[in-house]
This record gives structure tokens, C-alpha cells and sequence, in this order.
């Protein structure tokens, strides 16, 4: 799915799902339901805790907040579904997912874009905090996985920073894969399995059923 295009006013044209959100003024991107909001402005390498225990305990979506149906998405590479894997990022609807897979979330949709570096410490992270901002640069980045569930629950990770909040999938019902082309997330989409042919239906025997004439003896003659 291709970075949404800029529209006439200047600022690109979101697709429905996301147009309710408000809109960052100096980045001119929505601003994901969970993100932290300091003073008023967007952080959006941070999540708001308290935002992040409503979404879990009310089922809303990660990034725009409404409530998710019977599947949930989540982001994360191959490692997330190891056994012991887990996934950092809250789960969204499927659809969200895609949006920001597409552009609206420029760190995981772009291969070279890194993280800010998180001094304060107050802001809990996964891993040391000078290693972080090297993903995407001195350190690659993984393909990305989207991982479709019906279960989730959270968990946390301790660490030297504190405890960091994580999410589990028991059972994966699916999962999307993307690669990195050109420096852009895209969807790996794999030949469809072709269907298997019908089993042929069983012979059937027509039986004729003839009746039986009678000997001359036995018949009668009006």
C-alpha cells in the first residue's frame, strides 16, 4: 500500500478510518489514539500508559481508538512469533495496521527511519537506550510481520529501565508478511494455493427394472 498522496490543501488525504484523529502541526500526521501527549504535543515515540491499560481493558484500537471486533493485529518480525516471542507494539485493527504499514507510521513503514533517542527516564524502553536509535541505520531492521489473533493479553519485561510493557498471542490465526523494497514496506504476497480438485462422483449403475411376465397358464384373459 503506497504512502497516502498530499491532497490540494497540503495535507495528505488519510484514508476514513483515521481521519478522526487529531492531526500533528509540525509532522502533519494523525496522532495514534495511544500516544503519549505531554503539555499538549504528541510524542510519538512514546505510549501513554494510562491510554494503553484503557485500550487493553476496553478492547480499543492502538491507533484510533475505537473498539476492535473479533480479530486484533499485531506488529512485529519473525521473532515475535518464536516460542517466548512477544510484540511491543498494542494491537490494532487490521485495517489500522495496513495504514501504518503504508506510511502513517514512518518508523516501521520506512527501512532508514530511526527512533529518537529516549534520555528521559521516565519513558521506559526495551533495551539499551544507546542501541535503540541505531536500528534502521548502523543496524538493520527486520521485515515486519502482521500478526492476526482473535487472544491477546499483556505482559511485561524487566530490564535495568523498569518494566516494559508487552503483548502475547497464544494462537496466531494468520499472519502477514512484508519485505523491504526500495526502502519501503510492501507486502509479500504469496501465489495462491490453487484449490484442490473436486473428487469424482461414484459410478452410478442404472438398473432397469423390467417386469415379469407371467407364464401362459397363469394369465388372465378377459
Amino acid at each position: 500500500m503506497p504512502p497516502p498522496r498530499p491532497a490540494r490543501t497540503g495535507l495528505p488525504d488519510w484514508p476514513p478510518e483515521v481521519r478522526h484523529l487529531p492531526v500533528d502541526k509540525q509532522w502533519k500526521l494523525p496522532v495514534p489514539h495511544i500516544v503519549e501527549r505531554p503539555n499538549g504535543v504528541p510524542n510519538f515515540g512514546v505510549l501513554d500508559p494510562r491510554r494503553a491499560r484503557e485500550c487493553y481493558a476496553l478492547r480499543l484500537c492502538a491507533m484510533c481508538g475505537r473498539p476492535m471486533g473479533k480479530e486484533v493485529a499485531l506488529y512485529g518480525d519473525e521473532v515475535s512469533l518464536d516460542p517466548g516471542g512477544f510484540f511491543i507494539e498494542a494491537p490494532t485493527h487490521e485495517r489500522c495496521l495496513e495504514i501504518a504499514l503504508g506510511g502513517l507510521c514512518p518508523f516501521i513503514s520506512r527501512q532508514h527511519y530511526r527512533r529518537r533517542r529516549q534520555d528521559d527516564p521516565e519513558v521506559m524502553v526495551l533495551g539499551d537506550r544507546d542501541y535503540l536509535p541505531q536500528i534502521g541505520r548502523e543496524i538493520p531492521k527486520r521485515p515486519s510481520i502482521m500478526a492476526i489473533a482473535e487472544r491477546y493479553r499483556m505482559a511485561a519485561v524487566l530490564n535495568e529501565n523498569g518494566q516494559m510493557p508487552v503483548y502475547l498471542a497464544p494462537e496466531v490465526v494468520r499472519v502477514r508478511r512484508y519485505a523491504w523494497v526500495d526502502g519501503v514496506a510492501r507486502e509479500v504476497v504469496s501465489a495462491a494455493t490453487p484449490a484442490p480438485a473436486p473428487e469424482p462422483e461414484p459410478e452410478r449403475r442404472v438398473v432397469r427394472v423390467q417386469r415379469r411376465r407371467l407364464p401362459r397358464s397363469r394369465r388372465r384373459h378377459p
